[in-house]
Formats: structure tokens, C-alpha cells, sequence
């Protein structure tokens, strides 16, 4: 109960922050995607979600060809991260999160370094870890799952209409980017 009323407090206070110091933008979707080199993938939190995730991970790859791409994802899932899916990868622990439940000055400092020009976070309900993470690797593009609580973290949500399974979105967000980077 606590845990929960913390994270509200924290999200609230984040938001209000960041409606103060970022205004509007607007992005150039198409330039972006032509001249993105590196990727940035924040993996689901949940073990269930982030095993609906991975088959969806050579997809969009294929999209990013010739593109550096970097994996963050919890140390614990490192067993499940296939080989195969080729891109650099960077574990967090637990002990890398907040008392706040975000990320600790390590990792945003390690991902800041790379200057991401495209984050894709495949967290399909909002998390404060991966929203602040993805607002902090400072890529112009930000793309996720539809949430009304990522609007000031995500700058392209992708909603599924009707059925609401997570393989579906995730299907979806996989047309949407491939479709981008056809038009790029």
C-alpha cells in the first residue's frame, strides 16, 4: 500500500516538473528514423511481459539494420535474453533502482554517454523506472505503449484499438515502427 502511494507521489511530482521545464515538441518522425544510429530498448520489468517481449525483439532489429542498439533489461532476466538478438546489452539490479523507483545516477550517466537518437520502451503499463529512463537518454524520439501516464515521458504511443493482448500491441508498435522506417 505504501509502495504504491509513493509511486503515486513520485509521478505526480515528476510530471508537474516536467510540464514546467519541457514545452511542446515537435519531432520530424521521418528525419529522425533516417538519421538514427543508435537505439536505445527498455525491456519490460515483469518477468510475464518481458517473455511476451523477446520474439518481437528480431523484428524490430530487422528495422533497425545497420543501427546500434542497446538492450536495458534486469540482470535477473539475463537468462532469457537470447544471443541471437545481437545489440549491446546493459544490466541493471534491483540495487540500481531508487528508493523512489527510479534510476540511479549509474545508469543514467552510462546511457547519457551514448546519445541515443530513438528509445523504444516496451513496458506495456507505466513504470517510473523505465518513463524516467527513457526521458533521460535524451533521444529525440521517444516510442512506447499507449498509457495516458507516459504523455510527458513518450513522445509517439502507439494504441491498439479492441483486443487488449500484450502480443497484439506489441505487434502493433512493430507494424507502426516498420511503416516508419519504410516511409524513412
Amino acid at each position: 500500500m505504501f509502495e504504491k502511494i509513493k509511486k503515486e507521489i513520485i509521478y505526480k511530482l515528476l510530471s508537474i516538473y516536467l510540464k514546467l521545464r519541457h514545452k511542446e515538441e515537435i519531432i520530424d518522425i521521418k528525419k529522425t528514423f533516417i538519421d538514427s544510429k543508435k537505439i536505445l530498448i527498455l525491456l519490460p520489468t515483469s518477468k510475464d511481459q518481458f517473455e511476451i517481449a523477446l520474439p518481437y525483439l528480431p523484428k524490430i532489429r530487422d528495422i533497425f539494420k545497420g543501427r546500434k542498439i542497446v538492450y536495458v533489461l534486469l540482470e535477473d532476466f539475463q537468462n532469457l535474453f537470447k544471443e541471437s538478438f545481437h545489440g549491446n546489452l546493459f544490466f541493471y539490479q534491483q540495487k540500481d533502482i531508487t528508493y523512489f523507483s527510479l534510476p540511479g545516477r549509474k545508469i543514467i550517466d552510462s546511457l547519457r554517454k551514448e546519445k541515443f537518437d530513438i528509445t523504444i520502451c516496451l513496458n506495456p503499463v507505466f513504470d517510473l523506472f523505465s518513463a524516467y529512463t527513457s526521458l533521460r537518454s535524451e533521444a529525440k524520439l521517444r516510442i512506447g505503449l499507449y498509457d495516458e501516464k507516459w504523455e510527458n515521458y513518450i513522445n509517439l504511443q502507439v494504441k491498439k484499438e479492441g483486443e487488449k493482448l500484450l502480443g497484439e500491441k506489441y505487434n502493433c508498435l512493430v507494424k507502426y515502427l516498420n511503416m516508419m522506417e519504410s516511409t524513412a
